[in-house]
């Protein structure tokens, strides 16, 4: 900003640049034109200088800024010219600082302000902060949230009512604005969206829930578990406690040596008898046969081998009748007459 009719010192140029090469020119002397509200003119002041070896500046004369709208003009041999439009103030700011209110444009300002509630007007934006410092704490990169003690009170309210616009606004928030880690709002957007991997510790659902759980065995999965808890329900109270199994456990362990000492008393008497056939039994070639000691006390008497063939041959013939023995066949044979058995060993059948 530039005041009009006021010298500036250093007022900088820029480069200059060959229109052949394109390079930045630092030497020669420039030419320095000026137009002031439409009426050209040298400048008052022409000597351009370089400070650094690359920009160009020049010290313009209050003359040079006695304009509202003032255009600079530079030129230098082989370059490309550089022009500048300027609009002038006829008061800085710095020129404002220490003015006090006065004149109609000053009393204009003064009713539009309105009287200072305070002493000042600066007293009572003072006085606003204050206020605004204690309802809200600046997080410096987040804005500004309630502090605790503000936060309890608008949480301890019993009626809090949100107008239906502020219900709807609610809802029809766009998800992917819920991007801070943490917010209710971005937890259910990614449980919603799916776009969540954990949390917690926790891993997400894949596939289709119906599929997981499964046809029910019962009328549905409730009646299901209910046939379940009237099982259990019949479990101990406390089915962590041993006690019960423990006390089935030796009287398991008592019926047990019971068995054990019965059989052990039957074997015992069973062995008493076979250790005898030790002594009565000895082998002949593959098989065993009772020995000569053991056939001492065989039981004796009975009929003789003649006494024996005798009733064999004098059996009844009628008594023969089994199908398939020989004396039926004989009988048979017969057919209950004599049979003379002559020397050639013919059979001769004659009525009795």
């Amino acid at each position: 900003m530039f005041k009009k009719n006021t010298a500036v010192v250093g007022f900088g140029i820029g480069h200059f640049i060959n229109t052949t090469t394109g390079a930045v020119v630092t030497t020669g002397t420039p030419t320095c034109k000026r137009t002031l509200d439409g009426t050209g003119g040298a400048c008052a002041n022409a000597a351009a200088y370089n400070t650094d070896g690359a920009v160009w500046e020049i010290d313009l004369a209050a003359a040079d800024m006695n304009g509202d709208a003032v255009i600079l003009s530079f030129t230098l041999t082989d370059c490309l010219p550089i022009s500048y439009t300027i609009k002038t103030v006829t008061k800085l700011v710095s020129d404002l600082k220490d003015e006090t209110m006065r004149g109609t444009d000053n009393a204009a300002l003064a009713s539009v302000l309105g009287a200072a509630v305070g002493a000042t007007i600066s007293a009572d934006i003072a006085a606003v902060k204050v206020d605004t410092t204690e309802i809200l704490l600046d997080t410096g990169t987040h804005g500004v949230i309630l502090p605790q003690t503000q936060a309890d009170k608008v949480w301890g309210t019993t009626v809090r009512t949100l107008s239906a616009a502020g219900v709807q606004a609610i809802w029809d928030s766009l998800t992917s604005a819920f991007t801070t880690v943490g917010s209710i709002g971005k937890k259910l957007a990614d449980w919603i969206v799916g776009t969540i991997d954990t949390y917690s510790g926790n891993t997400k659902q894949t596939g289709d829930s119906f599929t997981r759980l499964g046809a029910p065995a019962g009328a549905s999965v409730s009646a299901d578990v209910a046939a379940i808890k009237a099982k259990t329900d019949n479990l101990p109270a406390a089915p962590a406690d041993d006690t019960s199994i423990d006390t089935q456990l030796g009287a398991i362990h008592n019926n047990v040596t019971g068995i054990i000492g019965y059989v052990d008393t039957e074997v015992a008497a069973v062995k008493a008898v076979t250790d005898k056939l030790n002594t009565a039994l000895e082998l002949d070639v593959d098989v065993y046969r009772f020995t000569a000691n053991a056939l001492e006390q065989a039981p004796s008497g009975g009929a003789t081998v003649a006494q024996i063939a005798d009733g064999v041959w004098d059996e009844a013939a009628a008594d023969h009748v089994a199908a398939g023995s020989m004396g039926k066949k004989l009988n048979d044979v017969t057919g209950g007459s004599a049979v003379n058995i002559q020397h050639d060993s013919t059979v001769i059948v004659t009525d009795s």
